[in-house]
């Protein structure tokens, strides 16, 4: 049995915890606590999967977004910036300030939980998180967000844990979890035909017209989703076996409403959003994903020495909300 390992997204933890009522107003000595708190508290919601706890924990933010999506689509994730009167009028921080600051000092504290900290530059959590799987092939790892993207990242070694619900997908589980979808290749097709309002990527059509292609490309080809090339014959199959359906493939779109000066026909935008949806079309540099290989095997070391991601789970950091005393003095040396 490999060894099982915790793949955490910080930057979507962090904002879920920022924006939750919970956590809006603690603060010490007017400094806002609140993210840092609620980010090590939620560390304890997460399960062992069948019962093994993790041998290590990382966090993975964002370094940037990614500069191939970018130039694929210069209107991905161009959205408007957040705001939160909670934080503007009791700390005088706007949201991503408040962000900001709260990543600085979870960077800081985390390493002393044994709790390993990544960022890429020029590259999101979620397609670093994919990689980590291929750097380590032999062991387990479950990824924890709600993000619904990381389904595509499901395979035998590979789970994702929502907390939100407590529910665990695994590959096994998938088609119990998600029977109309199934698989984690399918919903990548799903996804490409629904688009994500989040990330500004252009819609095709609805949920449930989305399910019924799903569903007539389950039935009527056995083929492995995995190229744009496939899917273009398997989606001009459509239009042959179900009336009226091509027309969402041939029908010209206006990407005005998206922030982008553009007209495309269906199947062209499919294919955008297709390979602006699919992790494995992200290119890193081997250097860079070699070095960061290097560093996780030191941080497994050093959990090892420590033993400091057992111990959260043993502990259940039970003391946390004393124990915050202890650090917040260290908060205020470290700003």
């Amino acid at each position: 049995m490999g060894r099982f390992t915790y793949l955490i997204d910080g930057n979507y933890l962090l904002h879920r915890i920022m924006n939750a009522g919970s956590f809006k107003e603690l603060n010490h000595n007017g400094k806002f606590t609140g993210g840092i708190f609620g980010f090590l508290k939620s560390l304890l919601s997460s399960p062992a999967l069948g019962n093994r706890y993790p041998n290590r924990i990382i966090v993975v933010w964002d370094g940037a977004h990614s500069t191939r999506r970018k130039e694929l689509y210069p209107a991905y994730k161009q959205r408007k910036a957040k705001s939160s009167k909670v934080t503007e009028e009791l700390y005088g921080m706007t949201y991503y300030e408040a962000f900001n600051y709260s990543q600085e000092h979870l960077n800081k504290l985390l390493p002393n939980f044994g709790i390993h900290t990544v960022w890429l530059e020029k590259s999101e959590a979620d397609d670093v998180i994919n990689l980590i799987p291929r750097l380590f092939s032999d062991d387990d790892h479950m990824i924890i967000s709600d993000d619904l993207d990381y389904l595509q990242c499901i395979d035998k070694s590979t789970s994702v844990y929502r907390p939100i619900n407590d529910e665990l997908v695994t590959s096994s589980l998938f088609p119990e979890y998600w029977p109309e979808i199934a698989t984690s290749k399918t919903y990548l097709i799903y996804k490409s035909l629904v688009g994500d309002g989040s990330d500004n990527i252009p819609s095709i059509v609805g949920d449930k017209t989305a399910l019924k292609i799903i569903d007539i490309l389950y039935r009527g080809i056995d083929v492995d989703y995995t190229s744009v090339d496939e899917l273009s014959f398997l989606l001009s199959h459509i239009g042959q076996s179900h009336t009226g359906m091509i027309h969402y493939l041939v029908e010209e779109y206006d990407l005005n409403e998206y922030g982008w000066d553009k007209k495309m026909k269906g199947f062209e935008l499919f294919k955008l959003n297709y390979q602006l949806i699919n992790m494995d079309l992200e290119v890193f540099d081997v250097d860079t994903a070699s070095d960061m290989r290097k560093d996780l095997e030191k941080s497994l070391s050093f959990c090892g020495e420590m033993n400091m991601s057992i111990h959260l789970y043993d502990y259940g950091l039970k003391s946390i909300s004393e124990n915050m005393a202890r650090y917040i003095p260290l908060l205020s040396k470290l700003s």
